[in-house]
Parts: structure tokens; C-alpha cells; sequence
């Protein structure tokens, strides 16, 4: 089976040489446990060690801040999108756009940079936008596994 690369030896050696190939993966974690930063250190290996096609979605974080922040820790995100591997999709407004129209905006940038790895960050921030809790699962939960074949289709 092949493996992607998680960006830590140890993780990866405990995993048989990463995660598997087409694998949707969820962190889960209190504020602050490093959710983010692992993240963001997995596309970023991926992008550039591996020539992987990566998008980052934050509805939590906009795009400076999170350039800075991950330039602090040694990973220069900018050098990535100067070299078109790598976008970072700033939805900091999800409440004003609404969650239909964030899920088009996603679709369309994996297809135009065909991205085969994909961060959404995060999906509790998502969740908390939805009013009504059974909407969670009508309208996220099938937007997500369709990214992820979606995915797979550029693997």
C-alpha cells in the first residue's frame, strides 16, 4: 500500500510509512494541542518533498496570520504558492457566505490546481456556523466525503 509522509519520523514509523495513500484522516484535539501546526507541517512536507498539489482551507485563521505564524516554525508557505503546489483558501466569512457556496468555492480550487492533498481547518469551526445540528450532517458530512473522492480522482 503506498504511503504519504506525515512530516514526523516517529508518527510515520508507527503508521508503517505514513498515512495510506487516499486516506481521510481527522485531528482531534483541545485549543492549543497543536491540531493546526500539524497540519499545516503534513501538506507542507507532502508539497515539498513529495510534489504533491496541496490546499489549505481555514475558516479559523486568515492567510497572514498563518503565513507568519508557520514561517516562525521554519515553513515558508509563500515559496509554495510562488511555486503554484501550494494555495491557501482564507474562509474567516463563512457565516456571511453560507456553507453551500464555501463548499463550491473548494470544489473549484481543487480542480483548478487539481490538489491531492487537502486541509480543512477545521471542521468544528464549520459546525458551529450551521444553526441547526441535524443540518451538520445534511450538509457538511456529504460536501466532505465528496472532496475526498474528489481527491482520489487526482491520486
Amino acid at each position: 500500500m503506498n504511503r504519504i509522509c506525515t512530516g514526523s519520523a516517529i508518527l510515520d514509523s508507527i503508521l508503517g510509512g505514513g498515512f495510506p495513500v487516499g486516506s481521510l484522516i481527522s485531528v482531534a484535539g483541545s485549543p492549543g494541542s497543536g491540531k493546526t501546526i500539524f497540519a499545516a507541517n503534513w501538506i507542507y512536507n507532502g508539497v515539498e518533498k513529495h510534489g504533491e498539489n496541496g490546499l489549505y482551507v481555514s475558516f479559523v485563521e486568515g492567510r497572514k496570520s498563518f503565513i507568519e505564524n508557520m514561517r516562525g516554525l521554519g515553513l515558508d508557505f509563500e515559496r509554495l504558492e510562488r511555486g503554484g503546489k501550494f494555495r491557501f483558501l482564507e474562509m474567516v466569512t463563512l457565516r456571511e457566505i453560507g456553507v453551500p457556496a464555501v463548499f463550491e468555492q473548494i470544489i473549484r480550487e481543487v480542480l483548478d490546481m487539481k490538489a491531492t492533498m487537502l486541509v480543512i481547518d477545521s471542521f468544528s469551526a464549520v459546525s458551529q456556523v450551521i444553526e441547526k445540528p441535524y443540518d451538520t450532517r445534511i450538509l457538511v458530512k456529504p460536501s466532505f466525503k465528496f472532496l475526498f473522492w474528489l481527491l482520489l480522482y487526482f491520486q
